[in-house]
Protein backbone atom coordinates (compact mmCIF):
# COMPACT_ATOMS: atom_id res chain seq x y z
CA UNK A 1 0.00 0.00 0.00
CA UNK A 2 1.24 3.49 -1.04
CA UNK A 3 1.06 6.68 0.59
CA UNK A 4 -1.55 7.70 -2.38
CA UNK A 5 -3.78 4.45 -1.08
CA UNK A 6 -3.50 5.51 2.44
CA UNK A 7 -4.54 9.40 1.12
CA UNK A 8 -7.78 7.90 -0.74
CA UNK A 9 -8.92 6.19 2.35
CA UNK A 10 -8.70 9.56 4.37
CA UNK A 11 -10.35 12.00 1.88
CA UNK A 12 -12.94 9.00 1.03
CA UNK A 13 -13.83 8.80 4.54
CA UNK A 14 -13.52 12.68 5.02
CA UNK A 15 -16.48 13.18 2.38
CA UNK A 16 -18.36 10.02 4.59
CA UNK A 17 -17.98 12.75 7.88
CA UNK A 18 -19.62 16.06 5.39
CA UNK A 19 -22.12 13.19 4.26
CA UNK A 20 -23.05 12.70 8.50
CA UNK A 21 -23.04 16.25 9.63
CA UNK A 22 -25.71 16.76 6.54
CA UNK A 23 -27.72 14.50 7.50
CA UNK A 24 -27.67 15.95 10.95
CA UNK A 25 -28.45 19.32 9.25
CA UNK A 26 -31.27 17.87 7.40
CA UNK A 27 -33.05 15.95 10.34
CA UNK A 28 -33.14 19.17 12.52
CA UNK A 29 -34.44 20.96 9.13
CA UNK A 30 -37.31 18.59 7.68
CA UNK A 31 -39.90 17.97 10.02
CA UNK A 32 -40.49 14.43 7.93
CA UNK A 33 -37.26 13.32 8.96
CA UNK A 34 -37.67 14.14 12.57
CA UNK A 35 -41.28 12.49 13.34
CA UNK A 36 -39.73 9.41 11.66
CA UNK A 37 -36.20 9.34 13.66
CA UNK A 38 -34.48 8.87 10.53
CA UNK A 39 -31.05 8.30 11.95
CA UNK A 40 -28.17 11.04 10.43
CA UNK A 41 -26.29 8.36 8.98
CA UNK A 42 -29.16 7.00 7.15
CA UNK A 43 -30.01 10.62 6.22
CA UNK A 44 -26.48 11.54 4.98
CA UNK A 45 -26.29 8.04 3.03
CA UNK A 46 -28.90 9.34 0.87
CA UNK A 47 -27.10 12.12 0.06
CA UNK A 48 -23.89 10.43 -0.69
CA UNK A 49 -26.30 8.26 -3.22
CA UNK A 50 -27.68 11.21 -4.97
CA UNK A 51 -24.62 12.97 -5.35
CA UNK A 52 -22.64 9.98 -6.21
CA UNK A 53 -22.10 8.15 -9.65
CA UNK A 54 -25.53 5.75 -9.80
CA UNK A 55 -27.65 9.25 -9.81
CA UNK A 56 -25.66 12.96 -10.13
CA UNK A 57 -23.39 10.52 -12.65
CA UNK A 58 -25.90 9.73 -14.86
CA UNK A 59 -25.87 13.72 -15.67
CA UNK A 60 -22.06 13.40 -16.42
CA UNK A 61 -21.27 14.96 -13.07
CA UNK A 62 -18.67 13.31 -11.41
CA UNK A 63 -17.94 14.51 -7.65
CA UNK A 64 -16.11 11.46 -6.55
CA UNK A 65 -13.69 9.44 -7.90
CA UNK A 66 -14.32 5.67 -8.63
CA UNK A 67 -11.52 4.66 -5.84
CA UNK A 68 -13.39 6.67 -2.91
CA UNK A 69 -16.06 4.53 -4.19
CA UNK A 70 -14.37 1.12 -3.79
CA UNK A 71 -13.28 2.38 -0.08
CA UNK A 72 -17.40 2.89 0.52
CA UNK A 73 -18.38 -0.58 -0.55
CA UNK A 74 -15.96 -2.37 1.61
CA UNK A 75 -15.77 0.33 4.73
CA UNK A 76 -18.74 -1.36 5.67
CA UNK A 77 -17.33 -5.28 6.42
CA UNK A 78 -14.24 -3.84 7.74
CA UNK A 79 -15.73 -1.88 10.07
CA UNK A 80 -17.88 -4.93 11.61
CA UNK A 81 -15.19 -6.27 13.18
CA UNK A 82 -14.42 -3.89 15.83
CA UNK A 83 -18.20 -3.37 16.40
CA UNK A 84 -19.14 -7.31 16.99
CA UNK A 85 -15.71 -7.77 19.25
CA UNK A 86 -17.21 -4.88 21.52
CA UNK A 87 -20.34 -6.79 21.77
CA UNK A 88 -18.56 -8.97 25.13
CA UNK A 89 -15.96 -6.49 25.95
CA UNK A 90 -16.45 -3.83 29.18
CA UNK A 91 -19.22 -6.13 30.70
CA UNK A 92 -17.48 -6.61 34.17
CA UNK A 93 -18.85 -7.75 37.76
CA UNK A 94 -19.81 -4.41 39.35
CA UNK A 95 -18.82 -6.19 42.66
CA UNK A 96 -21.52 -5.80 44.12
CA UNK A 97 -23.75 -8.89 44.74
CA UNK A 98 -27.21 -8.57 43.27
CA UNK A 99 -30.66 -9.33 45.61
CA UNK A 100 -31.66 -12.71 44.58
CA UNK A 101 -34.63 -12.87 42.03
CA UNK A 102 -37.57 -14.58 42.55
CA UNK A 103 -38.48 -17.61 40.12
CA UNK A 104 -41.13 -16.09 38.63
CA UNK A 105 -39.22 -13.05 37.47
CA UNK A 106 -36.68 -15.56 36.13
CA UNK A 107 -39.33 -17.40 34.11
CA UNK A 108 -40.86 -14.14 32.45
CA UNK A 109 -37.49 -13.07 31.79
CA UNK A 110 -36.65 -16.34 29.79
CA UNK A 111 -40.42 -16.20 28.33
CA UNK A 112 -39.62 -13.00 26.59
CA UNK A 113 -36.13 -13.93 25.76
CA UNK A 114 -37.52 -16.88 24.31
CA UNK A 115 -40.22 -15.37 22.24
CA UNK A 116 -38.21 -12.29 21.45
CA UNK A 117 -35.56 -14.77 20.02
CA UNK A 118 -38.00 -16.66 17.76
CA UNK A 119 -38.42 -13.85 15.73
CA UNK A 120 -35.38 -13.74 13.84
CA UNK A 121 -35.51 -17.36 13.25
CA UNK A 122 -39.33 -17.09 12.19
CA UNK A 123 -37.72 -13.84 9.85
CA UNK A 124 -35.70 -16.57 8.35
CA UNK A 125 -38.18 -18.99 7.21
CA UNK A 126 -40.19 -16.51 5.86
CA UNK A 127 -37.19 -14.51 3.74
CA UNK A 128 -35.81 -17.64 2.29
CA UNK A 129 -39.01 -19.73 1.96
CA UNK A 130 -40.79 -16.83 0.18
CA UNK A 131 -37.98 -15.79 -1.94
CA UNK A 132 -37.68 -19.37 -3.20
CA UNK A 133 -41.69 -19.28 -3.78
CA UNK A 134 -41.50 -16.73 -5.82
CA UNK A 135 -38.16 -17.97 -7.81
CA UNK A 136 -40.24 -20.96 -8.91
CA UNK A 137 -42.89 -18.59 -10.12
CA UNK A 138 -40.58 -15.97 -11.64
CA UNK A 139 -37.30 -17.39 -12.10
CA UNK A 140 -35.24 -14.45 -12.77
CA UNK A 141 -36.49 -12.82 -10.03
CA UNK A 142 -34.32 -15.56 -7.95
CA UNK A 143 -30.80 -14.14 -8.81
CA UNK A 144 -28.16 -16.01 -6.37
CA UNK A 145 -27.95 -18.21 -3.63
CA UNK A 146 -30.33 -18.13 -0.61
CA UNK A 147 -31.41 -15.01 -1.73
CA UNK A 148 -34.22 -13.80 0.56
CA UNK A 149 -31.57 -13.96 3.62
CA UNK A 150 -30.94 -10.63 3.75
CA UNK A 151 -34.42 -9.59 4.76
CA UNK A 152 -33.68 -10.94 8.19
CA UNK A 153 -30.25 -8.83 8.49
CA UNK A 154 -31.75 -5.86 7.80
CA UNK A 155 -34.60 -6.24 9.89
CA UNK A 156 -32.61 -7.27 12.84
CA UNK A 157 -29.83 -5.13 12.96
CA UNK A 158 -30.24 -2.61 10.43
CA UNK A 159 -28.06 -0.69 7.83
CA UNK A 160 -24.77 -1.89 9.47
CA UNK A 161 -25.61 -5.81 9.12
CA UNK A 162 -26.13 -5.33 5.94
CA UNK A 163 -22.74 -4.58 5.57
CA UNK A 164 -22.24 -7.61 7.68
CA UNK A 165 -23.21 -9.83 5.37
CA UNK A 166 -21.45 -8.06 2.09
CA UNK A 167 -18.14 -8.63 4.09
CA UNK A 168 -19.28 -12.31 4.75
CA UNK A 169 -20.38 -13.09 0.75
CA UNK A 170 -17.01 -11.28 -0.10
CA UNK A 171 -14.65 -13.07 1.99
CA UNK A 172 -15.76 -16.46 0.91
CA UNK A 173 -15.47 -15.39 -2.91
CA UNK A 174 -19.20 -15.05 -3.85
CA UNK A 175 -19.21 -12.55 -6.70
CA UNK A 176 -22.62 -10.94 -5.75
CA UNK A 177 -22.15 -9.33 -2.62
CA UNK A 178 -22.17 -5.97 -3.02
CA UNK A 179 -25.64 -6.67 -4.79
CA UNK A 180 -26.69 -8.37 -1.74
CA UNK A 181 -25.33 -5.94 0.21
CA UNK A 182 -27.42 -3.39 -1.34
CA UNK A 183 -30.37 -5.38 -1.13
CA UNK A 184 -29.59 -5.99 2.64
CA UNK A 185 -29.36 -2.06 3.09
CA UNK A 186 -32.88 -1.64 1.16
CA UNK A 187 -34.53 -3.97 3.85
CA UNK A 188 -32.76 -2.10 6.54
CA UNK A 189 -34.63 1.44 5.08
CA UNK A 190 -37.91 -0.66 4.70
CA UNK A 191 -37.85 -2.11 8.17
CA UNK A 192 -36.18 1.07 9.82
CA UNK A 193 -39.06 3.51 8.39
CA UNK A 194 -42.12 1.07 8.57
CA UNK A 195 -40.95 -0.52 11.88
CA UNK A 196 -41.36 3.49 13.56
CA UNK A 197 -44.30 4.39 11.57
CA UNK A 198 -46.36 0.97 12.35
CA UNK A 199 -45.51 0.99 16.05
CA UNK A 200 -46.29 4.68 16.50
CA UNK A 201 -49.80 3.67 15.09
CA UNK A 202 -49.71 0.48 17.20
CA UNK A 203 -49.21 2.67 20.50
CA UNK A 204 -51.63 5.28 19.70
CA UNK A 205 -54.05 2.75 19.08
CA UNK A 206 -53.25 1.04 22.52
CA UNK A 207 -53.69 3.80 24.09
CA UNK A 208 -57.42 4.68 22.79
CA UNK A 209 -58.29 0.66 23.22
CA UNK A 210 -56.57 1.50 27.15
CA UNK A 211 -54.42 -1.42 26.55
CA UNK A 212 -51.18 1.26 27.85
CA UNK A 213 -50.83 0.76 31.06
CA UNK A 214 -49.05 4.69 31.86
CA UNK A 215 -50.05 6.97 29.09
CA UNK A 216 -53.08 7.90 28.31
CA UNK A 217 -53.23 10.49 26.08
CA UNK A 218 -52.04 10.38 22.25
CA UNK A 219 -48.36 9.86 22.66
CA UNK A 220 -45.97 12.67 21.37
CA UNK A 221 -42.06 12.37 20.88
CA UNK A 222 -39.52 14.09 23.24
CA UNK A 223 -37.70 16.84 21.23
CA UNK A 224 -34.62 16.10 22.07
CA UNK A 225 -34.97 12.51 21.16
CA UNK A 226 -36.50 13.96 17.39
CA UNK A 227 -33.96 16.80 16.89
CA UNK A 228 -31.52 14.15 17.90
CA UNK A 229 -29.59 16.69 20.30
CA UNK A 230 -30.14 19.68 22.88
CA UNK A 231 -28.45 22.71 22.72
CA UNK A 232 -28.93 23.15 26.52
CA UNK A 233 -25.31 22.16 27.90
CA UNK A 234 -26.77 21.40 31.40
CA UNK A 235 -29.17 18.37 29.62
CA UNK A 236 -26.34 16.92 27.77
CA UNK A 237 -25.09 13.45 28.56
CA UNK A 238 -21.38 12.91 29.20
CA UNK A 239 -19.37 10.31 26.78
CA UNK A 240 -17.85 8.37 29.72
CA UNK A 241 -15.51 7.88 32.31
CA UNK A 242 -11.69 9.48 31.97
CA UNK A 243 -10.46 6.13 33.31
CA UNK A 244 -6.69 7.47 32.51
CA UNK A 245 -5.20 10.80 32.56
CA UNK A 246 -3.65 12.43 29.39
CA UNK A 247 -0.41 13.39 30.44
CA UNK A 248 -0.14 8.50 30.04
CA UNK A 249 -2.89 8.11 27.68
CA UNK A 250 -6.11 9.51 26.68
CA UNK A 251 -9.29 7.25 27.90
CA UNK A 252 -10.58 6.89 24.54
CA UNK A 253 -6.96 5.66 22.60
CA UNK A 254 -6.93 2.68 25.47
CA UNK A 255 -10.78 1.41 24.45
CA UNK A 256 -9.34 1.79 20.97
CA UNK A 257 -6.45 -0.05 21.07
CA UNK A 258 -8.49 -2.94 23.42
CA UNK A 259 -10.64 -3.08 20.28
CA UNK A 260 -8.38 -3.19 17.68
CA UNK A 261 -6.16 -5.55 19.34
CA UNK A 262 -9.15 -8.19 19.49
CA UNK A 263 -10.18 -7.55 15.70
CA UNK A 264 -6.69 -8.43 15.01
CA UNK A 265 -6.75 -11.80 16.88
CA UNK A 266 -10.27 -12.44 14.99
CA UNK A 267 -8.23 -11.74 11.66
CA UNK A 268 -5.44 -14.11 12.44
CA UNK A 269 -7.84 -16.64 13.72
CA UNK A 270 -10.19 -16.59 10.60
CA UNK A 271 -6.73 -16.79 8.29
CA UNK A 272 -5.68 -19.83 10.49
CA UNK A 273 -8.90 -21.71 9.87
CA UNK A 274 -8.63 -20.38 5.78
CA UNK A 275 -5.45 -21.81 5.60
CA UNK A 276 -5.59 -25.23 7.56
CA UNK A 277 -9.26 -25.54 4.83
CA UNK A 278 -11.95 -26.32 7.21
CA UNK A 279 -14.47 -25.03 5.25
CA UNK A 280 -17.31 -24.27 7.65
CA UNK A 281 -14.94 -22.86 10.15
CA UNK A 282 -13.14 -20.83 7.33
CA UNK A 283 -16.56 -19.30 5.65
CA UNK A 284 -17.21 -17.28 8.72
CA UNK A 285 -15.83 -13.80 8.63
CA UNK A 286 -13.23 -12.66 10.93
CA UNK A 287 -15.81 -10.25 13.21
CA UNK A 288 -17.23 -13.30 14.33
CA UNK A 289 -14.25 -14.51 15.90
CA UNK A 290 -13.53 -11.73 17.40
CA UNK A 291 -16.42 -11.67 18.74
CA UNK A 292 -16.04 -15.33 20.32
CA UNK A 293 -12.07 -14.10 21.52
CA UNK A 294 -13.34 -10.95 23.10
CA UNK A 295 -15.47 -13.51 25.94
CA UNK A 296 -11.94 -15.03 27.57
CA UNK A 297 -10.69 -11.74 26.60
CA UNK A 298 -13.28 -9.93 29.14
CA UNK A 299 -12.86 -12.43 31.39
CA UNK A 300 -9.25 -12.22 31.81
CA UNK A 301 -10.05 -8.30 32.56
CA UNK A 302 -12.52 -9.05 34.76
CA UNK A 303 -10.10 -11.64 36.96
CA UNK A 304 -7.29 -9.02 37.41
CA UNK A 305 -9.85 -6.42 38.29
CA UNK A 306 -9.04 -4.20 35.34
CA UNK A 307 -12.86 -3.21 35.05
CA UNK A 308 -11.87 0.54 36.53
CA UNK A 309 -9.44 0.80 33.13
CA UNK A 310 -12.56 0.36 30.84
CA UNK A 311 -15.51 1.90 30.52
CA UNK A 312 -18.82 1.00 29.26
CA UNK A 313 -19.79 4.29 27.93
CA UNK A 314 -16.75 4.98 25.86
CA UNK A 315 -16.54 1.77 24.28
CA UNK A 316 -20.30 2.21 23.27
CA UNK A 317 -19.17 5.51 21.84
CA UNK A 318 -16.45 4.55 19.85
CA UNK A 319 -18.59 1.78 18.27
CA UNK A 320 -21.11 4.10 17.68
CA UNK A 321 -18.31 6.09 15.77
CA UNK A 322 -17.59 3.01 13.44
CA UNK A 323 -21.56 2.36 12.86
CA UNK A 324 -22.22 5.49 11.80
CA UNK A 325 -19.54 5.81 9.49
CA UNK A 326 -20.28 1.87 8.09
CA UNK A 327 -24.18 2.51 7.68
CA UNK A 328 -22.91 6.25 5.76
CA UNK A 329 -20.68 4.71 3.43
CA UNK A 330 -22.72 1.40 2.95
CA UNK A 331 -25.86 3.62 1.90
CA UNK A 332 -23.59 5.75 -0.34
CA UNK A 333 -22.77 3.00 -2.66
CA UNK A 334 -25.56 1.14 -2.78
CA UNK A 335 -26.50 -0.99 -6.34
CA UNK A 336 -29.46 0.94 -7.34
CA UNK A 337 -30.02 -1.07 -10.19
CA UNK A 338 -29.98 -3.97 -8.44
CA UNK A 339 -32.41 -2.65 -5.85
CA UNK A 340 -34.91 -1.59 -8.68
CA UNK A 341 -34.11 -5.22 -10.23
CA UNK A 342 -35.59 -6.76 -7.57
CA UNK A 343 -37.90 -4.47 -5.47
CA UNK A 344 -40.84 -6.88 -6.44
CA UNK A 345 -39.94 -9.42 -4.20
CA UNK A 346 -38.09 -7.18 -1.43
CA UNK A 347 -41.63 -5.27 -1.34
CA UNK A 348 -43.91 -8.81 -1.13
CA UNK A 349 -41.13 -10.35 1.62
CA UNK A 350 -41.22 -7.11 3.67
CA UNK A 351 -45.11 -6.97 3.67
CA UNK A 352 -45.30 -10.53 4.48
CA UNK A 353 -42.89 -9.82 7.09
CA UNK A 354 -44.10 -6.95 9.05
CA UNK A 355 -47.74 -9.07 9.25
CA UNK A 356 -46.27 -11.77 10.90
CA UNK A 357 -43.66 -10.04 13.51
CA UNK A 358 -46.69 -8.14 14.55
CA UNK A 359 -48.66 -11.09 14.94
CA UNK A 360 -46.17 -13.11 16.71
CA UNK A 361 -44.66 -10.47 18.97
CA UNK A 362 -47.98 -8.81 20.07
CA UNK A 363 -50.35 -11.76 19.98
CA UNK A 364 -47.71 -14.04 21.78
CA UNK A 365 -46.85 -11.82 24.33
CA UNK A 366 -51.07 -10.94 25.18
CA UNK A 367 -50.94 -14.92 25.25
CA UNK A 368 -47.67 -15.68 27.73
CA UNK A 369 -48.45 -12.50 30.34
CA UNK A 370 -51.79 -10.86 29.70
CA UNK A 371 -51.35 -9.49 33.32
CA UNK A 372 -47.77 -7.81 33.04
CA UNK A 373 -47.88 -5.58 30.81
CA UNK A 374 -47.60 -7.16 27.62
CA UNK A 375 -48.21 -4.40 24.49
CA UNK A 376 -45.21 -2.41 26.63
CA UNK A 377 -43.39 -5.45 26.38
CA UNK A 378 -43.83 -6.18 22.92
CA UNK A 379 -44.05 -3.20 21.74
CA UNK A 380 -39.74 -3.29 22.69
CA UNK A 381 -39.35 -6.26 20.55
CA UNK A 382 -41.24 -5.44 18.11
CA UNK A 383 -38.69 -2.35 17.42
CA UNK A 384 -35.78 -4.83 17.87
CA UNK A 385 -37.20 -7.18 15.14
CA UNK A 386 -37.95 -4.85 12.36
CA UNK A 387 -35.03 -2.40 12.96
CA UNK A 388 -32.70 -2.03 16.01
CA UNK A 389 -32.52 -1.83 20.20
CA UNK A 390 -32.65 1.88 19.53
CA UNK A 391 -36.07 1.56 17.55
CA UNK A 392 -37.42 -0.82 20.39
CA UNK A 393 -36.17 1.69 23.09
CA UNK A 394 -37.27 4.73 21.42
CA UNK A 395 -40.61 3.24 21.01
CA UNK A 396 -41.00 2.47 24.29
CA UNK A 397 -39.83 5.66 25.90
CA UNK A 398 -42.96 6.80 23.94
CA UNK A 399 -45.61 4.93 25.75
CA UNK A 400 -43.64 4.59 28.97
CA UNK A 401 -41.25 7.66 29.18
CA UNK A 402 -39.61 6.97 32.82
CA UNK A 403 -39.44 3.54 32.27
CA UNK A 404 -41.74 3.31 35.10
CA UNK A 405 -42.70 -0.18 34.63
CA UNK A 406 -40.59 -3.13 34.35
CA UNK A 407 -40.41 -3.62 30.48
CA UNK A 408 -37.17 -1.97 30.33
CA UNK A 409 -34.92 -3.95 32.63
CA UNK A 410 -36.35 -7.26 31.76
CA UNK A 411 -35.36 -6.47 28.24
CA UNK A 412 -31.83 -5.81 28.87
CA UNK A 413 -31.63 -9.02 30.91
CA UNK A 414 -33.89 -11.07 28.16
CA UNK A 415 -31.85 -9.65 25.56
CA UNK A 416 -28.87 -11.07 27.31
CA UNK A 417 -30.11 -14.49 27.28
CA UNK A 418 -30.79 -13.85 23.35
CA UNK A 419 -27.06 -13.14 23.03
CA UNK A 420 -25.65 -15.98 24.58
CA UNK A 421 -28.15 -18.17 22.51
CA UNK A 422 -26.86 -16.03 18.81
CA UNK A 423 -23.69 -17.06 19.57
CA UNK A 424 -24.73 -20.06 19.28
CA UNK A 425 -26.85 -20.35 16.43
CA UNK A 426 -25.66 -16.97 14.53
CA UNK A 427 -22.30 -18.29 13.44
CA UNK A 428 -23.61 -21.40 11.85
CA UNK A 429 -26.09 -19.56 10.02
CA UNK A 430 -23.16 -17.55 8.77
CA UNK A 431 -21.57 -20.71 7.17
CA UNK A 432 -24.80 -21.73 6.00
CA UNK A 433 -25.58 -18.51 3.80
CA UNK A 434 -21.75 -18.80 2.57
CA UNK A 435 -21.95 -22.38 1.76
CA UNK A 436 -25.41 -23.85 2.28
CA UNK A 437 -28.53 -24.01 0.54
CA UNK A 438 -31.98 -22.44 0.98
CA UNK A 439 -33.30 -25.60 2.13
CA UNK A 440 -30.25 -26.07 4.80
CA UNK A 441 -30.49 -22.68 6.20
CA UNK A 442 -34.49 -22.77 6.16
CA UNK A 443 -33.99 -25.92 8.54
CA UNK A 444 -31.47 -24.41 10.81
CA UNK A 445 -34.26 -21.89 11.12
CA UNK A 446 -36.72 -23.96 12.52
CA UNK A 447 -34.41 -25.36 14.28
CA UNK A 448 -33.74 -22.00 16.44
CA UNK A 449 -37.67 -21.30 16.27
CA UNK A 450 -38.45 -24.50 17.97
CA UNK A 451 -35.83 -24.02 20.59
CA UNK A 452 -36.93 -20.56 21.75
CA UNK A 453 -40.78 -21.51 22.06
CA UNK A 454 -39.92 -24.58 23.73
CA UNK A 455 -37.59 -22.25 26.11
CA UNK A 456 -40.57 -19.72 26.16
CA UNK A 457 -43.30 -22.39 26.72
CA UNK A 458 -41.10 -24.23 29.83
CA UNK A 459 -41.16 -21.00 31.46
CA UNK A 460 -45.20 -20.40 31.38
CA UNK A 461 -45.12 -23.85 32.74
CA UNK A 462 -42.55 -23.50 35.85
CA UNK A 463 -44.27 -19.65 36.25
CA UNK A 464 -47.58 -21.31 36.24
CA UNK A 465 -46.95 -23.55 38.60
CA UNK A 466 -44.94 -21.01 40.84
CA UNK A 467 -48.03 -18.73 40.56
CA UNK A 468 -50.48 -21.96 42.09
CA UNK A 469 -47.94 -22.29 44.72
CA UNK A 470 -48.56 -18.33 45.75
CA UNK A 471 -52.45 -18.91 45.50
CA UNK A 472 -52.42 -22.31 47.60
CA UNK A 473 -49.97 -20.88 50.59
CA UNK A 474 -52.26 -17.92 50.97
Amino acid sequence: MSSSDLQTILNSMAILGAFLLAGLFLRAKVPLFRKLLIPASVIGGFVGLLLGPQILGLTGVRLFSEEWIQVWTLQPSILMIPIFASIPLCNFKSGKKDSRRSKRHACTIFMEGGLGGAVFAVQMLLGVGLALFIGKLLPSLYPYNNFGCEMVFGFNGGHALAGLLGGLLMENGKDYWEVAQSVGCTYSTIGLLGGIITGIIFINRAIRKGQAAVVKESAKLDETMTYGFTKDVEKQDSVGRETTHNSAINAITVHVALLLIVSYLGYVLSTLFTNMGWEFLSALPAYIWAMMIAYPINWLLNQLELGWLFDAKIKNGVVAVCTDFAIVAAMASMDIAAVIMYLLPICIISAVAFVVTYYITFGLFKLFMPDDYPFERAIIFYGLNTGVSATGITLLRIIDPDFSTPSMEDFSLANAFMNIKDVIFVPVYLSLIAVGTPVQLMGWAALEMLAMYAVAVAAKLVDNREKKKLVQNR
